[in-house]
């Protein structure tokens, strides 16, 4: 099949993730950008350097998007919302946090935190032929490992404020500066602070029913520049370019992701609830951004030809549709990037293997199915799908009078293409 992006850079597929839409958003921005007015902050507190875990990390807003574009969204079905109404339980795990933080902060630095560089011996990157990597370099703990541009809930205010807010988000151990991140000197440690409750819910099998696991950008071949001393200066698998690689060798940073997926996988597949068969679970590997080389792309009609009046509908109590403008810019988002990668894996034996699928899908068509997955939704009904997940070549079909991007194709049939759900 193939598998597209919603958006590009990172945070607008995230968002797309929480709740099939980005809202208007098209670039990494915090959270609080232009929250005002009926979409202003409702977090309470609001992360302030006063609060324990966080003397070193001030709270401000750091905005790069040319138009005012609200990055807090108030008031929108997510699936994290939808998952506790059900009943059910949602996690997020994430990489290289730093001890108590807050998870509504991005990660800062901590020079008392150190590791050694990553060696490759040659041949492990296939087709360098020296070792690339210094052992001798020591690596203090860069800012910005963890990202909330990278958390699939962090724009939804509902979802911040939610109860469950602190008790779901967790972290994930296999980072590079995890043994050191146990002596840190900037950070008051919480005292018991599990750096890999990943690991702890899967040994206890209290994962929970949705989980969401975000590496750090180190390893999840995002990349920053990570400088160190007592070598060549610079870490050798967490940005795009390093010392004796060649141009026919993978990039270090890719080898990095792969070994960090490989840890991972192999960590779940260890625990007893993967191996319990009467347990159905499903590990889906995805990326974020697709592969697009120039401009904004899609596949299935959403902002169809980079749509000046695109907006969301919503339906009244009377079950008619209407159009929702209350969104700031929402033109601008949803869309597309290019084809991204997306794959299975299931503990179930007898599951369809090689299926071929010639339909287009992307994170609106991954949020529907897991709409449909765990019966937060009525698969007869399009409309009671959450945001753009409703939209399926019916939906818009029906509905193609009260959807702005489509004024000029309403005397035709609609381009939306493939069905909205993904095979389950």
């Amino acid at each position: 099949m193939s598998y597209y992006a919603t958006g590009n850079p990172s945070e607008p597929n995230y968002t797309a993730l929480g709740g099939a839409d980005d809202w208007g958003i098209t670039d990494d921005s915090q959270w609080n950008c232009d929250a005002t007015g009926a979409n202003a902050v409702q977090d309470l507190p609001v992360p302030d350097n006063t609060q324990p875990g966080l003397a070193k990390s001030p709270f401000a807003a750091s905005c790069t998007q040319a138009a005012a574009v609200n990055h807090n969204i108030v008031g929108k079905p997510n699936l994290f919302n939808a998952i506790t109404a059900a009943g059910l339980t949602w996690r997020t795990y994430s990489e290289s946090m730093n001890p108590g933080q807050d998870f509504r902060t991005d990660s800062v630095a901590d020079a008392a935190v150190t590791a050694k560089d990553n060696v490759y011996a040659p041949g492990t990157l296939g087709g360098n032929t020296a070792a690339v990597g210094d052992a001798t370099l020591t690596l203090p703990l860069p800012a910005g490992l963890y990202k909330t541009k990278h958390h699939p809930g962090m724009a939804y205010q509902n979802v911040r404020s939610a109860p469950e807010w602190k008790h779901s988000n967790r972290t994930m151990g296999g980072g590079q500066w995890d043994a050191a991140l146990k002596s840190s000197t900037d950070y008051a440690i919480p005292a018991g602070y599990d750096y890999d409750q990943l690991g702890t819910d899967l040994a206890s099998g209290k994962v929970g029913n949705l989980n969401f696991l975000m590496p750090d950008q180190c390893d999840d071949m995002h990349g920053i520049s990570v400088k160190g001393t007592g070598g060549v200066g610079t870490a050798s698998d967490c940005a795009s370019v390093a010392n004796n690689v060649s141009a026919t060798a993978v990039s270090p940073i890719i080898t990095r992701g792969d070994n960090y997926v490989d840890y991972t996988v192999k960590r779940i597949q260890a625990s007893a609830l993967w191996q319990n068969p009467h347990k159905r679970v499903a590990i889906v590997l995805m990326f974020d951004e697709g592969s697009a080389t120039s401009g904004f792309n899609s596949c299935c009609g959403w902002n169809v030809s980079n749509s000046t009046v695109a907006n969301p509908v919503r339906q009244n109590a009377d079950g008619t549709w209407t159009v929702d403008a209350s969104i700031n810019n929402y033109t601008k988002g949803n869309r597309g990037h290019g084809e991204s990668i997306f794959g299975i894996l299931t503990n179930q034996a007898d599951a369809p293997k090689g299926v071929s699928d010639s339909d287009a899908y992307s994170h609106f068509s991954f949020v529907r199915t897991l709409q449909d997955m765990f019966q937060l939704a009525d698969p007869a009904v399009d409309g009671s799908y959450m945001n753009r997940s409703k939209y399926t070549e019916a939906f818009i079909a029906q509905n193609i009078m009260n959807l702005p991007e489509y004024a000029g194709r309403r005397t035709r049939t609609s381009t939306a293409c493939g069905r909205s759900t993904m095979p389950s």
